[in-house]
């Protein structure tokens, strides 16, 4: 972001299949809060990182999250945004 000159994302949507927790943990904090909403399906049967600790680190980070997920299935989706 800062070799690009990127102030501030309106929009982040991750679709990795699997690896969304380990992408969302890498990103630094001072990059997220840069990041007004994003959104992601889940793979908790792939991910290492389940739905609970990526919604922890979307609050840790200031955002509002809604998740939206049927517990019999493995996938759902998250959704953060800032007021």
């Amino acid at each position: 972001m800062d070799s690009n000159n990127i102030e501030q994302i309106g929009f982040l949507k991750i679709d990795c299949e699997g690896s969304e927790g380990l992408i969302l943990d890498s990103i630094p904090k001072s990059y997220l809060k840069r990041v007004r909403k994003i959104a992601f399906e889940f793979h908790d049967h792939l991910s290492i990182i389940n739905h609970d600790d990526m919604r922890k680190l979307l609050e840790e980070a200031g955002f509002t999250t809604e998740l939206k997920w049927d517990d019999k299935s493995p996938v759902g989706f998250l959704d953060g945004w800032r007021d």
